[in-house]
Formats: C-alpha cells, sequence, structure tokens
C-alpha cells in the first residue's frame, strides 16, 4: 500500500503463512490506524499442526511419544518459549525456541498429534509484519495466537510472530497477543509462547545494523508510555496427569526497541 491504511471498527485482515513452509505476507505502508474492535488476525494461521502420530511443521515442531500411561502423546510446538512435552520411551518431544526476539518476521510452529485419526496438534500462529514509514495508531488488536491441541493427547501450537516497524507507535487501548494454544487431553504439552516485536524511531540507516546485530544503542523495553493496551505472549496450558512432571511450556518475547541517538561533541567557537 503505498499511501496510508486504516482497518475500521468492526473490520479484520486475515494473514494466512504457508503452512509447511512459512512462507508470510508484509504489510508496507505510510500510516496504520487501526480503530477499536478491528484489527489482524493471524491465530492459527502458522505452520500446521500434525496428524495423529506424527509431528508438526515448523522450526518449532512439536512431536510425538509413545509412553506407560496412554498410547500417544503430543508435544506442544515452541517459538519464542519452549513447548510443553513427554520424557517417556522417545526422548523429549517438545518443540525448541528458535527465531530472532527482535525481529520475528515468521510464524509460530504445529503441535504434535495425538492418539488416533483426527486427533491434530494445534496450527500455530501466524505472523502479522507491518512496515510503515510513518505512524501506527493502534486501539484494535493484532493476534497471532496458537491453536488447541485436539482431544486426543495433541500438543498445542506455539504463538506466531508480530513484528511492526514505526516512526512512532501509540495507542489508547487495544490488544496486542502472541499465545501458545494448550494441549489437548490429560497427557499433552502446551504451545510455547510466540515472539513480539515493535520498533519505534528506528532509522532506516540503523536497520541493517540492527539485524544484523551489530548496532550498540538498542534500547528494549516491555511497555511503550504511548501504548496503552496489552501486549502478551503467554504460553498455553500443559496437561499432566499427577504424578509427572515433564518439561513445561514457557512464555514467549514481548519488547518494544529503539535505537537511542549517537553521542554527540559540542564545540563552543569563541
Amino acid at each position: 500500500v503505498a499511501g496510508d491504511m486504516v482497518v475500521a471498527a468492526n473490520s479484520w485482515v486475515y494473514p494466512y503463512s504457508h503452512p509447511t513452509n512459512g512462507v508470510s505476507a508484509r504489510f508496507t505502508v505510510r500510516n496504520l490506524d487501526v480503530l477499536a474492535g478491528g484489527g489482524f488476525d493471524a491465530s492459527k494461521k502458522g505452520f500446521a499442526g500434525a496428524a495423529a502420530q506424527t509431528n508438526g511443521f515448523g522450526p518449532g515442531w512439536g512431536g510425538f511419544v509413545r509412553n506407560k500411561v496412554s498410547a500417544m502423546d503430543g508435544g506442544g510446538a515452541g517459538y519464542g518459549g519452549r513447548g510443553g512435552g513427554w520424557l517417556e520411551y522417545a526422548g523429549n518431544v517438545f518443540g525448541e525456541t528458535n527465531g530472532m526476539f527482535f525481529a520475528p518476521a515468521g510464524p509460530g510452529s504445529g503441535g504434535g498429534g495425538g492418539l488416533t485419526g483426527g486427533y491434530f496438534g494445534g496450527a500455530g500462529g501466524g505472523a502479522i509484519n507491518i512496515f510503515a514509514s510513518e505512524d501506527v495508531v493502534m486501539n484494535g488488536s493484532l493476534l497471532a495466537n496458537g491453536g488447541n491441541g485436539g482431544t486426543g493427547n495433541s500438543g498445542g501450537g506455539s504463538g506466531g510472530g508480530i513484528w511492526v516497524r514505526s516512526r512512532k507507535f501509540s495507542g489508547t487501548g487495544g490488544v496486542i497477543s502472541a499465545a501458545g494454544g494448550a494441549g489437548g487431553g490429560d497427557m499433552s504439552g502446551g504451545g510455547g509462547g510466540g515472539r513480539i516485536a515493535i520498533w519505534h524511531g528506528v532509522l532506516a540507516e540503523d536497520v541493517d545494523r540492527l539485524l544484523a546485530g551489530s548496532m550498540k544503542r538498542v534500547v528494549t523495553s516491555s511497555t511503550r508510555d504511548t501504548y496503552a493496551g496489552t501486549c502478551t505472549a503467554v504460553n498455553g496450558a500443559d496437561k499432566v496427569k499427577p504424578g509427572y512432571f515433564p518439561p513445561r511450556s514457557q512464555p514467549g518475547t514481548a519488547v518494544f526497541l529503539t535505537v537511542t541517538p549517537p553521542a554527540q561533541t559540542v564545540i563552543v567557537v569563541r
């Protein structure tokens, strides 16, 4: 979009990522205004969850494992945080953390499959990539939540990726969420939380160095004084029988990021 973009109240944009290779859309605009009651919803639109007795898709896929208690358990997928898993017989099946916390361009991964046909792992949250050359006013929602695992002990999908770049980011309310999905049944792992990165005031000449990890004046925080809404990447609930202590799912990452100006030298000329 060459100019401005407005998402009106009760209006939604649904960005889908490819379910097996993760290719995702990017929205490039001048100004973006998301009104209350509307927004972008990429929940369960990331990497696909697994069919029964198979592994999910994506770099943080949740796996499956046979165990002593039930025929099959699914592990939760990981992204910003690890997915929940099991240690019985076949080893760890939880999804590992992956991706860059400051530039989460890709979607979340899918959870592991469960017992029999029809018990699918939860899909990962999709990717919301918004690059605005000017300002973003966010009073609506940016959602990239993972899907819950099926009832046959299938793992939850991880939260997705939300990456916003703008000159100024503000809002009097709204919700930004990349939560992991819950495990299904009573022996399955929840999905790890996703990744959220909101860039504000980053100059064009600083972008390449920041992405290369060579930027020295990066400042991150968990809140932004010009944004009064919520921003969260919580993990999905693990389903655990009493007496078992598998690895638990973990929350993801959510940061507001800027780059401070370089130090200046003042020369007084008399």
